[in-house]
């Protein structure tokens, strides 16, 4: 009767400490990113895909919510030289940008962006990074990165007639795709970044 008495008392006290544990919520995070290719929401991990032409703009916007005090910076990168230009936003490709956020507040970043000629019959990403940064402390809350686009770029300028053929992603282009992919991965698993897709990475 006693050893019943005993497991009567840890099951309720066990509930008793699971009911008062808070439940996880956005408030046990600092923030949350939603990203949008051409208007279009980009979910969970999705990343834009497109065929792109020389010059051809896209938009890309980052609507980002803080539920803290938080400096956030914020850049697009491309890991190159120039194969990306910002026609329009908050600063150049590779170059950051910075706001201050108040609790609960959304801000978005958005840019108007093009491929050069550089990268032209072949594929390459469109990376996002950011950092949180609470005032007095120069550590970051968070950060990390993830990419928003991986378009093929095709030999074709916006301003020229199209051309079906020169158009098409060539056949060994998929394999080359892969190669990348496989080494964007190891890449990203370097532990001196943080590298995420979408939700705030707590460090």
């Amino acid at each position: 009767m006693k050893v019943n008495k005993i497991c009567i008392f840890i099951v309720a006290l066990t509930l008793l400490i699971f009911l008062c544990t808070p439940i996880s919520s956005s408030s046990n995070k600092p923030g949350d990113i939603q990203v949008y290719y051409n208007g279009v929401h980009l979910p969970g991990d999705n990343v834009a895909e497109p065929t792109l032409k020389i010059g051809e703009p896209f938009n890309v916007r980052i609507n980002f919510t803080v539920y803290g005090d938080y400096k956030i910076y914020v850049k697009l990168d491309d890991y190159g030289d120039n194969y990306f230009v910002v026609q329009d936003g908050p600063s150049p490709v590779g170059i950051y940008s910075d706001v201050i956020l108040r609790s609960d507040e959304c801000h978005a970043f958005e840019w108007t962006v093009y491929p050069t000629d550089k990268w032209a019959g072949g594929f390459i990403p469109l990376d996002f990074h950011y950092s949180m940064v609470e005032r007095g402390n120069h550590v970051p809350v968070a950060h990390g990165a993830f990419t928003v686009a991986y378009p093929y770029i095709s030999h074709e300028h916006y301003d020229e007639e199209p051309d079906i053929n020169r158009s098409k992603i060539p056949s060994d282009k998929f394999n080359q795709n892969s190669l990348f992919r496989t080494a964007l991965s190891l890449i990203r698993s370097l532990p001196d970044i943080i590298w995420i897709n979408r939700g705030i990475n707590v460090i």
